[in-house]
This record gives structure tokens, C-alpha cells and sequence, in this order.
């Protein structure tokens, strides 16, 4: 048998065996960028077995179980060995021990080769503050990666936008279609406001805090946000990244006017939670996913426009049938007087004071005559749901005189001699 002495998983991170798991995440990040081949050119070989030393220790002491075997092994190898040394069994090299399989739960994942070791260093990783790394250094940039730019990262935001647009689009639909189908009143602007705001705030926080360390259109670009040690932003990290982002994004977008004059190319958002967005000068862009954000653009223009154009379509054409109706209105209005003036009765129709409607219009009902108790007018409904109605009272001269109202439809569309009424209703 052979005696390594007390080296240890922990003495592969550099971290003391109490150490907090931010601690060891912190030390892997650091050590892995520290020995990483591509930092080591002349000795890659030296550096990648470093990596795999890493990697192999890490993925047993950053899992809770795994660590609580892990630990309870190595004071049963030290008991066994006495004096507070650790006693192994005979290896092939000098890499560090682990427990016979049998001893190790599931949650120790099997032996991983070099690739997969490279994948797993974007860990999510409390490196400025741990002590390991002066929050100021500058890491090497990662083989095939470049920082992103200006315009890079502006047609990211604009493809990310429409994914929100209509992310929030379908929320709208479904809350109200929710409060109809509840009986409840149709809920507020605000509501939808706020509802937005949280649908996207989780959007980019899931996204830049994911494996793939980016929303759809920075994924489409090519592009991912990393720490400034090039690793995964944290959830809490990348929530913060999104609160400042979005507090610029009410200001014109403010935080961008530092990007092209730093040398990570950072906005203020990336400064504020020390982050730095990449551009994978490998990455294969995903002609579905670039499809796609087209796709969306092009709908969004085009909701953009007919939001625009159909409601002053709409109100034109309703202007135009509001005025046609007036017309007829105004004949009725004369015949009525006449009929006053001869001291008639009250019309119950206005057939008796000699109107007739002109040929019937399917954009609104003929003249009509409304008569009880307590009231008396003469109306037009529409086909879109409004009504013009006109309404007899007495003059100084004992006269008729009449005043418009229109009902369900907007004031911009009623006649002159109707908004004259409409604004002192």
C-alpha cells in the first residue's frame, strides 16, 4: 500500500475542509482558468492533466451527499492510518484518492474526459468575492471567442424584444380571457404593465443565467453573457443584471453609451454585476431559430402598422356612415317641426308627419322614433354598435329645438352639432 499523506480532494482546490461550497466553487473556477492548456501552450499536456485532477475532485465535494461520504471515507482512512494520515490504496498515478465505487452514492457522477471537463469550468461562481482572484484581474479571453459588439448585441436585443412582445402578447390574451370567462371586470392597464414587467424580468434572468448562458436572440447571434472569469452568471446575479438593464432601458436605453469605449466592451448593466458578453466566433447559427426572429419581425412590423392604420381606418369608415345618418336625421327633424307647427300631436312614428326613410342601409337602420311616459326622441343605430340620437325640447319661441347624442361610439365621429352636446354632457 502506499501513503499519499493528507492530499486530499480539498488540497487539489486549495480550499480548507470546512470551506463553504461559494468557496469551492470560487477556487474550481479560478484554478481551472489558472491551468487551463491554452495558458499553458508549452506544457498543454501538463495543464490538461491538471484540469482532469480538478474536474475529478470537484464533482465529488460539490455535491452535499457526495461530500458527507467523501468526508466520512477520509476519516475512516485516517483512523485506519493513524497519526492523522490518510492511507490509500496502490494507483496507477499520483491523482487523488476517492472512495471504492461501493462507497459513493449515486450522486458522484462517473469518470468525465477531457472535453467534458472544458464544459463544465462555466460554473455559476462567487470568484471576486472569494478571495481567490483580484476582482480587477484580467482573464485571458477563451480560445474563439471575441467581445461582442455594439451592433451584435443591439440585434440580440431586438430579436430578445419581439420574443417579449409576444410572450406578453398571449399573457394579455390569456388574463383577459380569463376575467370574461370569471365574470370579472376587464382588468387594469396596469395589471398588464405589471404582468409584462415580470414575464421579462424572468426571461432574461433564466436566460443569461442558463448553460447556454443566453436569451434566444443572443443564442441566434452567437453571442453569451459570462462573468468577467468567463463563467455562468448566478440567478441572483443575472436578476440584478436585469433590474439595472431595465432601469436604463426606460432612459433610451442609457446603459449602453459606455460599450464601444471600454475594453471588454461593457455597458454600464455589465459593469454593474462585473459581466462581459461574448461573441463564439464557432458558433453555428441556428437557421430555425434566425428564421424565426425574421419571421416574428416581419409580424411585428405588420401588428405595428395595422395597430396604427385600423382604428383610423375604422373611425373613417364610421365617420362616414355617422354623417350619411345625420343627413336622414336632419330631414326627420324637419318633418317633425312642420308637424309641430301645425299643432299636431305627438308622432308615434314618422310616418304620420310625412317621413319615409331613404332605401334601407346595412350600415344602420332608418330614422326611428322612440316614444313612452317619460321621453321622446328620434335615433339611428349602426352596425358597429353605436347610436345617434336626437332629442326635442321647447324654445323661448315655443318652438322645437334639438340636441345630439351619440352612444357607444367615439366623439371624434359625431357630427359638428353633436360634439357641441358631447362636451357638456
Amino acid at each position: 500500500m502506499s501513503v499519499y499523506g493528507d492530499h486530499t480532494h480539498y488540497d487539489t482546490l486549495e480550499v480548507d475542509e470546512a470551506a463553504s461550497q461559494d468557496i469551492i466553487d470560487s477556487a474550481y473556477q479560478y484554478l481551472c482558468h489558472k491551468w487551463h492548456p491554452s495558458r499553458h501552450p508549452e506544457g498543454r499536456s501538463h495543464g490538461e492533466r491538471k484540469l482532469v485532477e480538478l474536474h475529478r475532485a470537484y464533482r465529488v465535494i460539490s455535491k452535499p451527499r457526495a461530500r458527507a461520504e467523501y468526508d466520512a471515507w477520509l476519516a475512516e482512512q485516517r483512523t485506519a492510518g493513524g497519526g492523522g494520515k490518510a492511507v490509500f490504496g496502490d494507483t496507477p498515478s499520483a491523482l487523488m484518492p476517492v472512495p471504492p465505487p461501493e462507497k459513493l452514492s449515486k450522486e458522484s457522477p462517473p469518470e468525465a474526459d477531457f472535453s467534458e471537463v472544458i464544459q463544465s469550468i462555466s460554473q455559476p461562481t462567487a470568484l471576486e468575492t472569494a478571495g481567490y482572484a483580484d476582482p480587477s484581474a484580467s482573464f485571458e479571453l477563451p480560445e474563439g471567442y471575441e467581445y461582442a459588439g455594439l451592433w451584435e448585441r443591439a440585434a440580440a436585443l431586438f430579436a430578445d424584444g419581439l420574443v417579449v412582445w409576444l410572450l406578453n402578447f398571449l399573457l394579455g390574451f390569456v388574463v383577459g380571457f380569463l376575467a370574461r370567462v370569471l365574470g370579472q371586470p376587464f382588468p387594469q392597464e396596469s395589471v398588464f404593465w405589471f404582468v409584462g414587467a415580470a414575464a421579462g424580468s424572468i426571461y432574461y434572468t433564466l436566460g443569461w443565467s442558463s448553460k447556454k448562458m443566453a436569451t434566444p436572440g443572443k443564442a441566434a447571434m452567437g453571442i453569451e453573457v459570462r462573468t468577467e472569469a468567463f463563467g455562468r452568471l448566478s440567478p441572483d446575479r443575472a436578476f440584478l443584471r436585469t433590474l439595472v438593464w431595465s432601469i436604463g432601458a426606460l432612459f433610451f436605453f442609457v446603459t449602453y453609451i459606455t460599450q464601444p469605449f471600454t475594453k471588454k466592451r461593457q455597458c454600464l448593466h455589465d459593469m454593474a454585476v462585473r459581466s462581459v458578453v461574448l461573441r463564439n466566433q464557432n458558433a453555428r447559427r441556428s437557421p430555425l431559430l434566425l428564421g424565426a426572429i425574421i419571421f416574428l419581425s416581419i409580424l411585428s412590423v405588420t401588428g405595428i402598422l395595422a395597430a396604427i392604420a385600423l382604428p383610423t381606418y375604422q373611425e373613417y369608415t364610421q365617420k362616414a356612415k355617422v354623417a350619411s345618418a345625420y343627413l336622414e336625421l336632419e330631414a326627420a327633424m324637419r318633418a317633425v317641426n312642420e308637424h309641430d307647427r301645425r299643432g299636431g300631436y305627438e308622432p308615434a312614428n314618422l310616418k304620420q308627419v310625412g317621413f319615409y326613410p331613404s332605401k334601407a342601409s346595412k350600415a344602420y337602420s332608418g330614422p326611428t322614433i322612440y316614444s313612452d311616459e317619460e321621453s321622446f326622441f328620434i335615433h339611428v343605430d349602426f352596425d358597429f354598435g353605436g347610436r345617434l340620437a336626437v332629442f326635442p325640447f321647447r324654445n323661448n319661441q315655443n318652438g322645437l329645438r334639438w340636441e345630439c347624442y351619440g352612444y357607444n361610439m367615439n366623439a371624434r365621429v359625431l357630427p359638428a352639432a353633436c360634439q357641441l352636446f358631447e362636451e357638456g354632457r
